[in-house]
């Protein structure tokens, strides 16, 4: 496969924004997540993604993932709404 990921390690695909009828379900626009990824950042979910291996490995993006998950498991508010 050949895909810029632009310098990322990795990429997912951005959840769809472009809906209204779907606007009240949409969690992440409220609350903690809006908080949290402020302005500059987008909700991403998706089972498919690309990973650059070498890149991922290099940067110890692994451990900065585990990081990441362990402090927002931390809240229970934070993962209710991804059934985790």
């Amino acid at each position: 496969m050949n895909l810029d990921l632009q310098g990322a390690p990795y990429g997912y695909t951005p959840f769809c924004a472009d809906r209204d009828d779907m606007a009240q379900y949409r969690f992440w626009d409220t609350g903690y997540w809006k908080t949290h990824l402020g302005e500059h950042m987008k909700y991403h979910i998706s089972a498919l993604y690309v990973i650059d291996l070498l890149h991922f490995r290099q940067l110890a993006t692994g451990d900065i993932l585990r990081g990441n998950y362990h402090q927002l498991s931390a809240d229970p508010n934070s993962l209710a709404n991804l059934d985790q």
